[in-house]
């Protein structure tokens, strides 16, 4: 089964009570990436906190003799076998009602701001995507945009580390991601994640690389679908992180249609969220 057969599991029809139990699942759980956490929520639907049985018997708590296994990719190697809170139990403690922990902290989470350092960082990632950066001044009513460049550039980084330590590695750059040069450093960053859901929900066209691995173009999608798939991939990303976005939700609701959302694929939103926190290294 392939990554995108996966996510598009986790779809149940676009209802939007498992796309947000699935934020809060990667919140809880952002250890893992987000494909693990997709192959999760595929094999073991209502997961709450899952870890391998090592790290559960460091919590005191055993694994039923009765349950699953939950399988899942390990990285440097083949899979790793994971069980869920209610696989487990304690000869000491009575168990709790997990999911409303959860929910609860979930909740109550103290949301974080970007600050310019880690600002620096994302750019610097961008860079080695084949994407160039730029901040420039919009007013207040632009974040920003992604275009595909007519006439690409050569950009150059050092490596920094490995065997190739100190190496000059040259990169074809054809996108160009601007950003609102008066907005703060979290704003910026915020803009960056929902320009990049645009470019890895297939909205752009431009050349695939080894650097910026595009995805099929999907051409035939409405601007509120486009806007409204983009800002989903943000609103995922900082829900996994704790990130604040507090103009989101007004976001989404200015492209839905008498309180409908418009056509979109919560497949392409999770895969496009799993390959920007990857490439971000987030």
């Amino acid at each position: 089964m392939s990554k995108y057969e996966i996510f598009s599991k986790l779809s149940y029809d676009g209802q939007w009570e498992d796309f947000m139990y699935f934020s809060m699942f990667n919140y809880i759980n952002h250890t893992y990436s987000v494909f693990n956490s997709a192959l999760i929520l595929v094999q073991r639907p209502g997961a709450t906190i899952v870890k391998s049985e090592i790290a559960w018997n460091h919590e005191q708590r055993l694994i039923k003799p009765e349950a699953s296994p939950i399988v899942i990719l390990q990285p440097m190697g083949p899979v790793m076998l994971v069980y869920d809170y209610y696989d487990t139990y304690s000869k000491t403690e009575n168990d709790q009602n997990i999911k409303e922990t959860i929910k609860e902290e979930f909740n109550s989470r103290q949301k974080i701001e970007i600050n310019e350092i880690k600002l620096a960082k994302m750019v610097k990632r961008l860079e080695r995507m084949g994407i160039v950066y730029a901040e420039r001044s919009f007013g207040q009513r632009q974040g920003g945009f992604i275009t595909v460049l007519k006439h690409p550039i050569i950009t150059e980084y050092v490596k920094k580390r490995g065997p190739k330590k100190g190496q000059i590695c040259y990169i074809k750059a054809g996108l160009e991601l601007v950003v609102n040069s008066s907005d703060p450093p979290h704003k910026k960053a915020l803009t960056i994640f929902h320009e990049l859901g645009h470019l890895y929900c297939g909205h752009l066209g431009g050349e695939k690389t080894e650097y910026n691995k595009l995805p099929e173009y999907r051409d035939f999608l409405s601007d509120d679908s486009m806007e409204f798939e983009a800002e989903m991939v943000s609103q995922l990303i900082c829900q996994r992180y704790g990130f604040r976005d507090d103009d989101s939700e007004k976001y989404l609701y200015q492209h839905m249609k008498d309180g409908k959302a418009p056509y979109h694929s919560i497949s392409e939103i999770i895969g496009a969220a799993d390959k920007i926190i990857t490439m971000l290294a987030l």
